[in-house]
């Protein structure tokens, strides 16, 4: 995981992140220890964190693109249906 730039402002984002996997799949996401400051650095409250998943492709042939079939084999990886 990696800071993906400049801070957000205003309501909608809190913040962006990138991840990058090292295989096409579903990995799970577990967040903890979170602490969120206003621009004041008091804390904000958090009432509730919850887990999810990430559907993860990899761009196994290093040429900057995720491609359905690489030439080193599928790079693109879709979540399966519920």
């Amino acid at each position: 995981m990696a800071d993906a730039g400049p801070g957000e402002s205003g309501p909608g984002v809190l913040s962006r992140v990138t991840f990058e996997g090292n295989a096409a799949g579903l990995a799970n996401l577990a967040l903890s220890g979170i602490n969120i400051l206003d621009t004041q650095n008091s804390d904000i409250p958090i009432d509730a964190v919850y887990g999810a998943k990430i559907a993860v492709s990899k761009d196994l042939d290093g040429d900057g693109l995720i491609e359905s079939m690489g030439a080193n084999g599928q790079e693109s990886f879709s979540c399966p249906p519920t």
